[in-house]
Parts: structure tokens; C-alpha cells; sequence
């Protein structure tokens, strides 16, 4: 199952896309996230991708990306330090990229 974020992808619109990815991350064994369209994102958007992808997998699930982070979202992962210490499985996961 795939699901799309919007273009803006804020503290403000975190609450609502929170809810949605957990209903149906619960009904299925994959997630699969599209970031294509998001040109506006914040931090409070990659703890919320990165919360999903810790209850995920507590809960047996899988995530990714469809693919690699774009432009704005590799932006903002590097803005908020997520790049300085990225993991082989982090990697893989944000830029689809293996060690």
C-alpha cells in the first residue's frame, strides 16, 4: 500500500497525516511512503516518518520510501543533523543508497 504525502508537510498538518499512516500501517505488512510531491517539509514530518518506522517495526511491519529523498526532503534531513549520522539502515531507507 502506498501512501502520499502533500506538497506541505508541517507541525501543522502533522497531527491529521499521523493518524492516517497508523490506520493504515495497522491493516497492512508494508507502507510504502511517497514524498515525490513534498517541496515543504519540516522536522516535525521526518520524526513523525521517524516514529512510524520504530512502531512498524516493533509491530512486525515494514516501511520505505518509494524513492529516494527528494531535493526539499534531503534538505531538511541534512538541516536537522539526520545525515551526519545516518546508519547503513537509514541510508538505505531516506536515499536508497547501501553502504
Amino acid at each position: 500500500m502506498t501512501f502520499s504525502f502533500p506538497e506541505t508537510v508541517n507541525i501543522r498538518t502533522i497531527g491529521d497525516l499521523k493518524e492516517e499512516i497508523i490506520a493504515k500501517i495497522s491493516s497492512v505488512d508494508l507502507i510504502e511512503l511517497d514524498l515525490g510531491k513534498c517541496s515543504d517539509i519540516d522536522l516535525s514530518a521526518l520524526q513523525l516518518i521517524e516514529s512510524v518506522r520504530i512502531y512498524a517495526a516493533s509491530t512486525g511491519k515494514q516501511m520505505k520510501l518509494s524513492t529516494p529523498a527528494n531535493a526539499a526532503v534531503a534538505s531538511t534531513l541534512t538541516r536537522a543533523g539526520f545525515t551526519e549520522r545516518m546508519t547503513p539502515e537509514d541510508r538505505l531507507f531516506w536515499l536508497h543508497k547501501e553502504d
